[in-house]
């Protein structure tokens, strides 16, 4: 997941909210718009909606949201003066603060057009504070039961567990309750740890050009793990 530079967000105000840099609401509107994900908008009315971000117009600080087949629904979005557009990246609940639409046209659908949002919530959903690898290209090598060689990247890891990364569009997706024994955790010129894991979180992403298959791990048995040389 893209994440937001502490330094640059200032405290959190009583309502759980925080003010961030234009750039870094817009590095993750872009995130939320090539993943096509959908998302809850909820209204002051208290009804919660679904929508997706379908474009950033980063010169004019805007964002196209997709509109509802419901008419009533759409007019409900437009009396909103306030609303909050959330979803959750990689175990972090995401919660933007959305001002005043207008309606627009996108792709001859009804959608709206919304100011980018200054203030956001998020709030970490693991016990453990996590470490983002992707950079690194470390990886994760184990055998499945039948035999096959399954490689993956390391894409974050905390104290408890791994998130693991597939971008092999055949692959087979592993089963929420899948444990993988004696695997490698391949950290470059650094290191390699033996561990088993079980894999407690399932998602995929397609962006039309890629997908991508996410996989949230936990460590089995962490204490009884083997550095290897």
């Amino acid at each position: 997941m893209h994440t937001f530079d502490p330094a640059s967000i200032r405290p959190p105000s009583p309502d759980g909210f925080q003010h961030a840099l234009e750039d870094e609401i817009r590095e993750m509107l872009d995130v939320l718009a090539t993943q096509e994900r959908y998302l809850d908008l909820r209204l002051p009315d208290g009804r919660t909606l679904r929508s997706r971000v379908l474009f950033v117009d980063a010169a004019a600080r805007l964002f196209t949201l997709e509109g509802c087949e419901s008419e009533p629904d759409n007019q409900a979005i437009l009396a909103s003066a306030q609303s909050e557009l959330s979803t959750v990246l990689d175990d972090v609940s995401v919660t933007l603060a959305l001002g005043a639409p207008k309606r627009c046209v996108f792709a001859g659908a009804p959608a709206f057009a919304v100011p980018f949002p200054q203030r956001l919530s998020q709030v970490q959903r693991r016990r453990d504070y996590r470490a983002e690898t992707l950079d690194f290209k470390y990886t994760f090598k184990t055998e499945l039961p039948d035999g096959s060689a399954l490689i993956l990247d390391i894409a974050d890891l905390s104290t408890s567990g791994v998130g693991l990364r597939s971008r092999a569009p055949d692959a087979t997706a592993l089963a929420v309750g899948t444990v993988l024994p004696k695997g490698i955790l391949s950290f470059g010129t650094l290191a390699r740890l033996e561990v088993s894991v079980r894999v407690v979180r399932y998602q995929l992403v397609n962006t039309g050009a890629d997908v991508v298959h996410h996989y949230g791990c936990e460590f089995v048995a962490f204490d009884q793990a083997a550095l290897l040389a």
